[in-house]
């Protein structure tokens, strides 16, 4: 076994080794903190590994050598051939540091490019794209150029509470305080609901949750409320189970929900006949 292929040998056992130790100690201590700027660091310190294991086993042939000495002493052509190979890599990889800096989203957050219409979960983040997990469970592999221009909309950057509105419409025959007081109650008595409540407002008695008229409508009245969670996602499997309650207890209560509807007064329509 030659001299060159022992050491080549050796670089690769070490920059093997290296990788999995960054790999390793990113997953047992600073996974579960979900910050982007470590996961990206963690992918930085990776790839560098690679191209200096890369380079040192490139130093072992004459060629190589040779090539990177032209290089060297021609350094306005190095920065000439790197700029032009490494272009858009190397803007990908400057707005993945300023992405990292600044953290506009981190590992897990729920964020939505609001020029590109993508929302989505931040999965991973490398030297070069930002992987965003969907709502129908697909990968989307956008470059982190792209990412550093996009308008961001994060709901967990400052306070994750999430208030969606419940709308819902009855008839004008329905009882509307009783169907006030149900639709207050039902919301109140979600267990992902959350109170926000001062101690004042509690004490003045005001309700937990408030039922607002919002339009008298051709086909009823038509009534609002907001639905308080502690996030977004749970917002919405909220709001679905409540609706559900309100179409439950409703039609108990005798409180009709309204819809669009026609009647046709046939005897008129046969005089005109």
């Amino acid at each position: 076994m030659t001299k060159e292929l022992i050491i080549i040998l050796i670089i690769l056992t070490i920059s093997f080794l290296l990788f999995r130790s960054v790999g390793f100690l990113y997953k047992k201590v600073f996974e579960s903190h979900k910050q982007i700027h470590l996961k990206f660091f963690k992918n930085l310190v990776q790839a560098l590994i690679v191209v200096i294991g890369l380079y040192s086993i490139g130093m072992q042939f004459d060629v190589f050598k040779e090539f990177s000495s032209t290089l060297l002493l021609s350094s306005s052509l190095l920065v000439a051939v790197l700029g032009f190979a490494f272009q858009s890599s190397l803007e990908d990889f400057i707005a993945g540091v300023m992405l990292s800096l600044f953290r506009p989203f981190n590992i897990g957050e729920r964020i939505s490019l609001i020029g590109l219409n993508i929302s989505g979960y931040i999965e991973d983040i490398t030297i070069r794209h930002t992987v965003i997990r969907t709502f129908n469970n697909s990968r989307l592999m956008i470059p982190n150029s792209v990412i550093n221009k996009e308008i961001i909309e994060n709901t967990h950057i400052v306070d994750t509470t999430s208030s969606g509105f419940m709308d819902v419409t009855i008839t004008y025959k329905s009882d509307l305080k009783k169907a006030k007081r149900l639709m207050s109650q039902i919301i109140a008595e979600d267990p992902d609901v959350i109170d926000e409540r001062t101690q004042e407002e509690r004490e003045k008695g005001i309700p937990q949750v408030q039922v607002f008229v919002r339009e008298l409508g051709e086909n009823g009245i038509a009534l609002r409320a907001s639905v308080i969670t502690k996030d977004i996602d749970i917002n919405f499997q909220a709001c679905s189970n409540i609706r559900e309650k309100i179409v439950e207890i409703f039609e108990k209560e005798g409180i009709e929900l309204a819809y669009p509807h026609m009647t046709v007064d046939m005897e008129k329509d046969r005089g005109k006949s």
